[in-house]
């Protein structure tokens, strides 16, 4: 299942072109993925191990993006599909499609997951608790990206 989240678009995410800008893209894109882990139902918590779901801390440690179409403010807002395409050992992908008003997808992004423990910083395996929450997100990337462009 896709979860759906809009973002408005402020002047201050334009850049001198008048788009908004790759760097302000991106924190749309986390904004998005905070969502998706909040659907997920795991409370986003820091304390002294970091910023951590469940105990268990996360960090990307791969992050793909096509910037489509340039987002303008005078489009009000975008709205944000992300699911997962992926669950490994380890890690797992979210894909992200920004899609304009009109419909025109503007962004395409996969993220990369990693698991790690907070104390050592290595890699460690999804909690089995969350893995039943993950699979109800994973869709066929080929089968979504075909519904989206």
């Amino acid at each position: 299942m896709a979860v759906q989240h809009e973002i408005a678009v402020r002047w201050a995410d334009l850049d001198l072109m008048g788009h908004v800008n790759n760097v302000r893209a991106m924190e749309f894109l986390q904004e998005a993925r905070i969502a998706l882990i909040t659907e997920l139902g795991y409370a986003i918590t820091a304390d002294s191990a970091g910023v951590t779901f469940e105990g268990v801390g996360q960090v990307i440690a791969r992050h793909e993006v096509d910037y489509v179409a340039p987002i303008l403010h005078s489009h009000g807002h975008v709205l944000v599909e992300s699911w997962l395409d992926h669950i490994g050992r380890s890690s797992y992908t979210i894909v992200h499609v920004v899609t304009l008003p009109d419909g025109t997808v503007a962004i395409r992004s996969r993220a990369t997951m990693v698991c790690i423990d907070p104390t050592t910083g290595r890699s460690a395996p999804i909690p089995e608790l969350w893995r039943d929450s993950l699979a109800a997100h994973l869709i066929s990337t080929a089968t979504a990206t075909t519904a989206t462009t």
